[in-house]
């Protein structure tokens, strides 16, 4: 795949999958585009081609409506495109992080059966202590 190639395809990706300035990567930036590429599904290659070039030149707010008439034209094409796109984005070692982070940075639910009266008793008691 050419560099010029690799370059619209992450633009029709990035417009799918663009992230933000914070915790959430673009899409090319997560993935590598030439890679995911090449492993795409042959079979709409070409009409994702059709896409790139009718993206060319578009501006990031006119490439929505471009994305969006190539849906209603091709749609297994396009579904079959955003579950690859989701699958390989999601899978992507920067976005596991980010995923992670926000996981740990979220409340804790406390547990149902937790009791916290009974971990006090066990350790002013040094119950669980091992004793030779």
């Amino acid at each position: 795949m050419s560099s010029d190639a690799a370059l619209q395809f992450a633009a029709v990706l990035d417009a799918l999958i663009p992230g933000d300035d914070g915790r959430w990567p673009a899409f090319s930036a997560a993935v590598d585009v030439a890679c995911f590429a090449e492993n795409y599904a042959p079979d709409i290659r070409h009409s994702l081609a059709t896409l790139e070039q009718k993206m060319k030149g578009l501006a990031p707010a006119e490439r929505a409506p471009a994305i969006a008439a190539w849906e209603t034209a091709e749609p297994q094409a396009f579904a079959q495109l955003l579950r690859t796109a989701h699958r390989s984005y999601y899978t992507a070692p920067r976005v596991l992080a980010s995923i992670a982070a926000l996981a740990d940075a979220g409340p804790r639910e406390t547990s149902p059966h937790f009791d916290p009266t009974l971990v006090a008793q066990v350790v002013a008691t040094s119950a669980g202590r091992r004793r030779l």
